[in-house]
C-alpha cells in the first residue's frame, strides 16, 4: 500500500502515515533518485491494515483500523468509483511516463554518438552532424509536447502540454467527493486522446528516423586509441 523512508535525529523522533498507497511518477525532466520514495498516491479505503517499521536490523509491526471521517457524506461506493477511476487514469501517465524516458535515453545515446562522429574523418563528419542536428531537433520537439522547454523564466502554464492536461484531470479526479462526474471524465477523456497522439508521435519517431540514425552509428569504425609511434632522439 505504502512504503517512505525518514531521516532519524537525536532524541525522539515522530512520523506519521496519513492513509494513502503509494502514487506513481509523472514524466519528468528531473532525474529521481534510485531509492526515493515513490510519491503520495490516493487515499486508502477504509478497513484494517499492517504497519510495519524498520529500523537497521529491528522490525516491528502493529494493526490499525482505518476508519471514514463521520463527518464527510462520502461513501464506500464513492471511495471505490474515485479508486478504480484513478487507478485506470493511473496506467495513462505511466505510458507517458515511459514515452518521456524514451526521449531522454535517445538524448543521452545523442551526447555519446557526438564523440563516436568525432572520431570519423571530416568528409563523413559534416553530414553524420546534419543527420544528429536533426535528430536533436525532433527530440527537443517531441519533447515539448509533454512538457515546456527548459530554461523559461517566470510561471509557465501552458494548457496545451501534455503534463498540464495530466495534471487537470487528476486534479478533477483526486478532488472528487462523489463519483467522478461529467467533467472529470472529460478531462480524463481529453488528457488519454491528447497521451495516445502524443505516444504515438514518440513511437514513430523512435522506429524510423531514430532507429535508422542509431543502424547508421552503429555502422561506424569507432577508433578509441591514438595511434602511437616510438620515440627516439635524433
Amino acid at each position: 500500500v505504502r512504503t517512505f523512508t525518514r531521516k532519524l535525529k537525536d532524541g525522539m523522533n515522530r512520523t506519521f502515515w496519513r492513509f494513502e498507497k503509494d502514487g506513481i511518477e509523472g514524466p519528468s525532466r528531473r532525474k529521481r533518485k534510485k531509492d526515493a520514495d515513490k510519491p503520495r498516491g490516493l487515499d486508502v479505503m477504509p478497513g484494517i491494515y499492517k504497519i510495519i517499521v524498520e529500523l537497521g536490523d529491528s522490525k516491528d509491526s502493529s494493526m490499525v483500523s482505518v476508519k471514514p471521517d463521520p463527518r464527510s457524506k462520502i461513501t464506500d461506493v464513492d471511495r471505490k468509483a474515485i479508486n478504480e477511476e484513478s487507478e485506470e487514469f493511473y496506467k495513462i501517465i505511466t505510458a507517458t511516463k515511459e514515452s518521456f524516458d524514451q526521449l531522454k535515453d535517445a538524448k543521452k545515446s545523442l551526447d555519446l554518438s557526438r564523440k563516436i562522429i568525432e572520431m570519423q574523418e571530416d568528409t563523413l563528419q559534416k553530414d553524420l552532424k546534419k543527420q544528429m542536428k536533426e535528430i536533436s531537433n525532433s527530440l527537443d520537439s517531441l519533447s515539448n509536447l509533454f512538457m515546456d522547454p527548459e530554461g523559461l523564466k517566470g510561471i509557465q502554464r501552458n494548457p496545451n502540454t501534455l503534463n498540464n492536461r495530466l495534471w487537470t484531470a487528476r486534479r478533477y479526479l483526486g478532488s472528487s467527493w462523489t463519483i467522478p462526474g461529467q467533467n472529470a471524465m472529460k478531462a480524463v477523456t481529453n488528457a488519454r486522446e491528447e497521451a495516445e497522439e502524443t505516444i504515438k508521435a514518440v513511437n514513430e519517431f523512435i522506429q524510423v528516423d531514430y532507429l535508422l540514425f542509431q543502424e547508421t552509428i552503429n555502422g561506424l569504425r569507432v577508433k578509441i586509441f591514438k595511434e602511437m609511434q616510438p620515440v627516439k632522439i635524433e
